[in-house]
């Protein structure tokens, strides 16, 4: 894949339209090229900032009214087989829309409205590293080999460590992006399951106790230490991801 191709699909890839080939291209594309991987952030973060910051405007009551009139539209009632069956397609989609809605509503009383969007997109970056075979930008178990590489690539410096002798060991880093800015992701194994563990640098508390999530079939930790945001995510039963995070937490 070439720049001009991966600009072309840059919106689909954004919104995860692709299928996993088309995905695995511009994946790659993006390893090896920063520009495009920079025009990548950039328009992720265009919208996120439109759907934060954007005004919406509702349409006049009449608006359908006015645009059948202007195609000289009959304004018709239909055949009542007709408007039974739309009826009835209407109620599921109602039902749907109700029990997602329900679901999002949920997930935002329990972890507050600025918390559940971004554990959605810590699971969207998780999963879309495993999918993609972008689980790393640099493979490494020395932490000293990763933490010196996010130098230069990120405007703060994240806590790196190997936990190879508890069973956790360090498999790389990478890039990413969370929450409109761009963010370290430390990369861990446990037999064959891997753990995400985004970092940045808190704008809050100085310290806040690890709080635990579990959404979508994983299970999420987020905590606050040292002037850094984590957030831990794997598919992993509880009781393990806990330990991994005890391990961390005493090594910051």
């Amino acid at each position: 894949m070439n720049c001009d191709e991966a600009k072309r699909y840059a919106g689909g890839y954004v919104d995860n339209e692709w299928d996993l080939n088309q995905t695995l291209d511009i994946e790659g594309h993006l390893q090896s090229c920063d520009a495009c991987r920079l025009a990548y952030v950039n328009e992720r973060e265009t919208r996120a900032a439109v759907r934060e910051h954007a005004t919406y405007h509702r349409a006049p009551a009449d608006l359908a009214r006015r645009i059948r009139a202007t195609l000289n539209v009959r304004d018709e009632t239909p055949p009542a087989p007709t408007r039974a069956r739309w009826t009835w397609l209407g109620a599921s989609a109602g039902f749907v829309a109700a029990g997602v809605l329900a679901g999002m509503l949920t997930l935002q009383f329990l972890l507050g409205p600025d918390v559940a969007p971004l554990a959605e997109q810590v699971i969207d970056a998780h999963s879309r590293s495993l999918l993609a075979n972008h689980i790393t930008d640099v493979a490494s178990s020395d932490q000293h080999t990763v933490k010196p590489w996010f130098n230069g690539r990120l405007d703060f410096s994240p806590p790196v460590r190997d936990f190879t002798s508890a069973g956790f060991p360090l498999v790389g880093g990478r890039l990413d992006y969370l929450g409109g800015r761009v963010v370290a992701a430390l990369i861990y194994s446990h037999r064959q399951h891997f753990i995400n563990v985004f970092v940045w640098p808190t704008t809050g508390q100085a310290q806040v106790a690890p709080e635990r999530i579990e959404r979508r079939g994983y299970h999420l930790t987020r905590w606050t230490q040292g002037g850094m945001s984590f957030w831990a995510v794997s598919d992993l039963n509880a009781e393990e991801l806990d330990a991994f995070v005890q391990h961390l937490r005493a090594s910051t």
